[in-house]
């Protein structure tokens, strides 16, 4: 199977991929970008990612990245192209531009860690595939198919939660029993059957987060609270989703800043 690195296709706003590039679908399925369709589930390191829509974006001119990634669990390098403003995966699910890269930083891979070894930015005048996902996931990538070569991890660009969505953040000793599980999703997910019926999202750039939607905040709080494991962990809820409208005073824009408050 070939290796991967990790990437963003984030939600809500759609994340420019370069011609060429192959997903990681169920199995060890690969898949071009050309024939991604709304409705296929990709592959990342912290789960699937649903496809909502996709569509060409011609005539692009823009920064693209180009870089060869070695990793310890493999003898192929990795040869990767991305957009500049595409957030790559390093360690500790840390996320940077790949324009702000450089030699000797370490990318997550689907074979471990990998150092960048080289890398150049050119000009890019071709057409790109835009892929909007449902959540805010990174997916895995590569643009070789054949042996071992590895496949990278990496994000798009920087979006916020769409609106109509309140965010909830896990505290304490939950996240410290997080080990395995590594987010609030996949603790959550453990109480599938009792949360089936909302409408949960998640990022991988925020792994103790939870979003709910608005109309259903009040007792998704109240439900998550009781099935916290002690009275050390916590769940913190922001206020509701707020919007930066243009020409907004300053005194407007600090009244619209989101307040927490903890139970």
């Amino acid at each position: 199977m070939p290796l991967f690195v990790e990437v963003e296709g984030g939600a809500g706003s759609p994340k420019c991929f370069l011609p060429g590039t192959m997903f990681l679908q169920e199995g060890t399925r690969l898949v071009r970008v050309e024939d991604v369709r709304a409705g296929d589930v990709l592959q990342g390191p912290y789960g699937t990612a649903f496809v909502e829509h996709v569509s060409i974006v011609r005539d692009v001119s823009s920064s693209a990245v180009s870089m060869s990634v070695r990793t310890s669990g493999s003898a192929a390098l990795l040869d990767i192209s991305v957009t500049a403003d595409h957030r790559m995966c390093l360690q500790r699910r840390v996320h940077r531009q790949a324009k702000d890269l450089q030699q000797g930083d370490r990318l997550c891979t689907s074979s471990g860690d990998g150092v960048i070894i080289g890398k150049e930015t050119h000009q890019y005048t071709r057409p790109v595939f835009a892929v909007t996902l449902r959540s805010d996931r990174s997916v895995f990538i590569t643009m070789q198919s054949g042996g071992d070569i590895p496949m990278a991890v990496a994000l798009g660009t920087t979006h916020p939660m769409q609106t109509g969505y309140v965010e909830f953040k896990f505290k304490g000793a939950v996240c410290r029993n997080w080990n395995q599980a590594e987010s609030a999703e996949a603790w959550l997910s453990q109480f599938h059957l009792g949360l089936a019926d909302f409408d949960l999202r998640f990022m991988d750039t925020s792994p103790y987060s939870a979003w709910v939607r608005q109309e259903q905040a009040d007792r998704f709080f109240e439900i998550v609270k009781s099935l916290l494991p002690d009275s050390r962990s916590r769940l913190r809820r922001c206020s509701a989703p707020w919007q930066i409208l243009p020409r907004a005073t300053a005194e407007e824009l600090v009244n619209a800043m989101p307040t927490e408050y903890e139970d």
